[in-house]
């Protein structure tokens, strides 16, 4: 039993660290493992009830203890990392802030500009340093003088669109209509959650 006890710690805090890791730098590596992992505990869960019933009851009283181990690993990494996770993205996020906000705020001062005029669309900020972990930068100018400034995070997973954007415009703005749509050249992401201030979080997969 000892020998379950230590696979299944091993497995099962590997597990819970990199359900965190993805959510700080989303990597397809570390999203196969993660599955992987999963499915080596719900084996390991098997195993253990299995010979729990078949041998260690006889022995020992504690017998359900891997198999409670194991499963509360399971739960802890299904409903709970997916609350814990945004947090520490969160607080990482706030930390470079102020990396973010220099990008913004000279974007709307014209000292960068875009590939392309960014008046009618979303288009590509052509910037000298990126913050750290950002693929590419994307912003519009509104009709109404304000803005709207859309971090790409770096990812290799496949079709994954993820990061942060600001947006500053009035209510009656064009960029309040169709500045975020498929026509405005970025796909629009339905999963969006607000961060601080005029700072959002957007992704188009679910818990990410």
């Amino acid at each position: 039993m000892k020998g379950m006890l230590i696979s299944i710690v091993a497995a099962g805090t590997s597990f819970l660290f990199l359900r965190l890791f993805i959510y700080v730098i989303p990597e397809i590596i570390c999203i196969l493992v993660t599955d992987l992992l999963v499915l080596v505990m719900i084996i390991l869960c098997g195993v253990s009830l299995k010979f729990g019933v078949t041998k260690w009851r006889n022995s020992t009283n504690l017998w359900l203890l891997p198999i409670l181990i194991c499963v509360a690993y399971i739960l802890i990494g299904i409903w709970v990392m997916p609350s814990i996770g945004p947090r520490i993205s969160k607080v990482l996020f706030l930390k470079n802030l102020d990396a973010y906000s220099s990008v913004v705020n000279d974007f709307r001062k014209d000292t960068i500009s875009c590939t392309n005029p960014c008046t009618k669309k979303m288009e590509i900020i052509q910037v000298p340093r990126r913050p750290a972990h950002v693929g590419s930068i994307w912003g519009v100018h509104c009709d109404d003088g304000g803005a709207i400034v859309l971090f790409l995070r770096d990812t290799d997973v496949p079709l994954l669109h993820e990061g942060y954007f600001f947006k500053d415009y009035g209510a009656r703005s064009n960029c309040a209509e169709d500045s975020l749509s498929p026509e405005s050249g970025w796909p629009r992401a339905p999963f969006v959650r607000h961060v601080v201030g005029q700072w959002y979080h957007f992704s188009d997969k679910p818990g990410l």
